[in-house]
């Protein structure tokens, strides 16, 4: 109880003082801030309760445990975990189940992912990630981070593989990713929908982006930019995404496109909303490429955190490339003829 209780305070306070292994960190990224109630407005309302421990060896056992609140006499879920002890001699340490839930799968080597699977793997879509991850690597500058690329049925099948029973923020969720990394390794557990490996070549820009940079510095327009000119959006190419953004432009002569910037605007592509900013970025971001080199891209995406008028913004891309807010709009519509 001791050492359980010291794991607990450690990772709901988010601090990685004593990091786990690679294949536990996506568990202990879900334990973050879980004391907290938005609702209540409290950082402790919810606490841990020990529901249940199994001994599965000497050694280790298997626990059970939920974080619970009372209000006006009604109990209150906001998750529950499943954990693997381990003792080592006068300590315990404690670890995700996903290691063990995946023990005895199925495993590939493409390049640089190893792939995890519990029935078959489609071996075009395998050697197609696997090109895509390479190319994000280059571009990131770690051309020998490797992936562990694991499969799940669909989203709560994903946190139950990593220990997480349920959880009240993804209360519908059906069909997502978790992901992290460690020592120039990730690891992916995808739950979404197609034949394995099944994943979305924009959402991989941002977690591979996450290995090198820390999301307190990304600045989320310029990444969301570099995400639809890699990877496209919403299951577009991003010569469609342009296609259909340059009928918008010619259907919007004369555009004020340093308002819709920083006004947050949007423009539809049939059903899907984009926004304005990360088009025109995804335009900025290949001008500065094949002028600048990705490096420099790199530093417009380090900038910082959006923020309102985007001074931080406008100050690196006028550092690199020239362009200010008095002249955007007219290298904007340069870049879209």
């Amino acid at each position: 109880m001791r050492d359980l209780n010291d794991f607990l305070n450690l990772y709901t306070k988010g601090e990685s003082a004593a990091q786990p292994d690679l294949m536990t960190m996506p568990l202990t990224d879900e334990l973050y801030d879980i004391r907290r109630s938005e609702t209540l407005q409290n950082p402790t309302f919810f606490k841990a309760y020990l529901e249940n421990v199994i001994l599965l060896g000497d050694t280790s056992y298997f626990l059970q445990l939920s974080f619970l609140g009372v209000k006006d006499g009604v109990p209150m879920l906001q998750a529950s975990f499943n954990l693997i002890a381990k003792q080592n001699i006068d300590h315990f340490i404690f670890s995700s189940p996903l290691k063990k839930n995946t023990q005895n799968w199925k495993r590939e080597n493409i390049e640089n992912i190893t792939y995890i699977f519990t029935d078959s793997i489609d071996k075009t879509n395998a050697s197609a990630f696997a090109r895509l991850d390479s190319f994000y690597n280059t571009k990131i500058n770690v051309p020998g981070q490797q992936t562990i690329f694991i499969k799940a049925d669909n989203f709560p099948d994903a946190l139950h593989l990593i220990g997480v029973n349920y959880k009240s923020d993804y209360a519908g969720y059906a069909y997502n990713s978790l992901s992290d990394y460690s020592k120039n390794k990730r690891v992916v557990i995808s739950g979404r929908m197609g034949k394995f490996p099944n994943y979305d070549p924009h959402d991989t820009w941002h977690e591979k982006l996450r290995t090198v940079m820390s999301d307190s510095v990304i600045n989320r327009p310029v990444d969301e930019g570099c995400a639809y000119l890699f990877g496209g959006s919403w299951g577009f190419s991003w010569f469609e995404v342009l296609d259909s953004f340059k009928l918008y432009a010619n259907q919007h002569p004369g555009e004020d496109w340093l308002t819709l910037y920083k006004n947050g605007d949007k423009f539809n592509m049939g059903i899907y909303q984009n926004g304005i900013a990360n088009i025109l970025n995804a335009l900025l971001v290949q001008k500065i490429q094949q002028e600048k080199g990705f490096p420099e891209v790199m530093t417009l995406l380090s900038c910082g955190r959006r923020e309102k008028g985007d001074e931080n913004y406008f100050k690196a891309l006028e550092k690199i490339t020239g362009i200010t807010e008095k002249n955007f709009n007219k290298e904007i519509d340069k870049l879209l003829k």
